[in-house]
């Protein structure tokens, strides 16, 4: 592949307003627990309901793609179990990032799930939160052997794919 030529393997999903106003219900009930048990947001950088956000407009972008529905489980006394989409015996977990210029997949080595079959990066476009693209996807395989690094001094460690060793989505069938 020539350089950022994979750059054109990205798909833009543009959530409707209905979308939106569901994930936002849903981002309430998912940060209902932040008052008791805090909020992950990687050195402060971000509130609990801005990173739930985040997270559930890849979530619903990747759902509208691939035409199953969004997990809309809220679990109240801990967190989630890393499944984000599901058909059948096939489980992904969605990773959501801001950075469009340069988007990693980024999966917290203690958070890392080996029961999924895959993780699936997206990026949301900060100037317009409804414009969601789906870059990429890896193995649990590729995770698990991608390089390691923590963004935040005092920040959980890491697994990191940059996007050009993503898979391209097209061929992720779930």
């Amino acid at each position: 592949m020539t350089d950022k030529e994979w750059l054109k393997r990205r798909k833009l999903i543009v959530l409707s307003p209905e979308d939106c106003t569901k994930a936002l219900a849903l981002v309430e009930g998912r940060n209902r627990k932040e008052s008791r048990l805090g909020a992950m947001t990687y050195g402060g950088v971000r509130g609990g309901a801005e990173a739930h956000l985040i997270g559930m407009f890849g979530e619903m972008a990747v759902a509208k793609f691939f035409g199953l529905p969004v997990d809309e489980r809220i679990f109240d006394h801990h967190g989630d179990d890393g499944i984000d989409l599901e058909n059948g015996s096939r489980k992904y977990g969605v990773k959501c990032t801001t950075y469009l210029d340069e988007p990693y997949m980024r999966v917290e080595k203690k958070h890392f799930n080996r029961q999924l079959n895959g993780y699936i990066l997206c990026a949301m476009n900060k100037a317009t939160p409804a414009e969601v693209y789906l870059i990429g996807w890896a193995t649990v395989d590729m995770i698990g052997t991608a390089s390691q690094r923590r963004f935040v001094a005092k920040g959980p460690v890491n697994y990191v794919l940059r996007e050009e060793e993503l898979i391209d989505i097209d061929t992720l069938s779930v």
